[in-house]
């Protein structure tokens, strides 16, 4: 049996070779401005992708600090787990055309609803939280506390094993230390 379908039966079968073979309706212009007019359209939809990051605490193995960065019109990860209280404040103070940034380091966080970040800094922030974290590609998100890595160890400590003083520096357990506290704002 041949594969091959011939005009007449494709006719038959295929409405836009159908209408354009009739009169006054004619060229291949013809044909595939109709095809767009009854078929449907495929279009490339390309979704923003946010990031949840928590870097694990070298010493103990507890979260060290939060980053997630959201994208417009969505919601954070873990968005079933929060109270209604927390819900209605983040919809209430969040414009879903704007991305957002989530954080909670050692010292201190910006809170339920995030600061608005450019898509620019968001694509800065996701590419400086892909495993494996490391300290120097951590260190390019430009957070306050580079979400509680130390860089001479190149591992991250949580509130518990960094010692921190009452001005925010802190000690890392191999004595490294740095400044922990804000410096900008919660998120740097």
């Amino acid at each position: 049996m041949s594969h091959k379908v011939s005009a007449h039966r494709r006719s038959i079968h295929d409405p836009l070779v159908d209408l354009a073979s009739k009169p006054g309706i004619s060229g291949p212009s013809a044909a595939s401005v109709m095809a767009a007019a009854v078929r449907p359209a495929i279009l490339k939809v390309m979704v923003a992708v946010g990031i949840l990051a928590e870097p694990l605490c070298a010493a103990c193995g507890e979260v060290a600090a939060r980053v997630e960065v959201v994208p417009p019109g969505q919601l954070p990860a873990r968005w079933r787990r929060w109270s209604r209280k927390h819900r209605q404040s983040f919809e209430q103070h969040r414009d879903q055309a704007q991305w957002y940034l989530m954080f909670a380091g050692v010292t201190a966080g910006n809170g339920w609803v995030g600061d608005p970040v450019s898509a620019e800094r968001a694509h800065v922030i996701i590419e400086a939280f892909r495993r494996p974290y490391r300290f120097e590609q951590v260190h390019a998100a430009e957070l306050y506390d580079d979400a509680g890595f130390c860089e001479p160890c190149d591992a991250a400590y949580c509130h518990r094993h960094w010692h921190l003083s009452d001005t925010g520096y802190g000690r890392c357990p191999q004595q490294h230390g740095k400044s922990l506290g804000p410096r900008h704002g919660p998120a740097g």
